[in-house]
């Protein structure tokens, strides 16, 4: 009986190993079937292999994956929801990868993704201020609370103030800010 016991206890100790083992051969299913479907251009199953996959096995790679995902579907539809989504996507994976991996090509995503954001009647230009890839950084825009680098949005006519902190290790502050005045959009 007690053999049985041990026997029961070593298989219910095993049992979350092999239930995480065989999450992640899913999550491989899922992100070659998310990476099929986005060659042949099919977005939106690509989005939805790569949900799957992350769900399974969170990676930065992923998030990567499914934020180009959501880009392209982006931009073979024009529906906004998949750019905020291709922006909160890449903004995470930059902040979970501050850099080296695919570091620049999402910076360089999210500043396109920014410049093709609804503009509103009185933005005059848009801005991208970004920390070049400090982990931690947070930039405030004319006042407003920080947010995660980078930021990207639309600016008004008029001067600006953009301060750049992050929290040091030795649990100082470091600050930079900046002003200057946008100029107005050609006609």
């Amino acid at each position: 009986m007690r053999a049985l016991a041990r026997a029961a206890l070593l298989l219910a100790l095993a049992a979350p190993r092999l239930a995480f083992a065989d999450d992640v051969a899913r999550a491989k299913t899922l992100f070659l079937a998310g990476a099929a479907a986005y060659e042949r251009h099919d977005y939106v199953g690509a989005i939805e292999a790569f949900e799957g996959a992350q769900k399974l096995a969170p990676r930065p790679a992923i998030v990567f994956s499914l934020a180009q995902a959501h880009r392209r579907q982006f931009y073979a539809d024009g529906n906004t929801d998949h750019q905020r989504a291709a922006i909160d996507l890449f903004r995470e994976y930059i902040k979970d990868v501050p850099s080296g991996g695919r570091h620049e090509d999402a910076m360089r995503a999210l500043q396109e993704l920014g410049a093709l954001a609804p503009q509103a009647a009185s933005v005059v230009a848009r801005v991208s201020i970004n920390s070049s890839g400090t982990p931690g950084a947070r930039v405030s825009l004319d006042g407003a609370d920080p947010v995660a680098a980078p930021l990207i949005g639309p600016v008004k006519a008029g001067p600006h103030r953009a301060v750049i902190s992050r929290s040091t290790c030795r649990s100082k502050r470091s600050r930079r800010a900046w002003t200057w005045s946008p100029h107005p959009a050609p006609t």
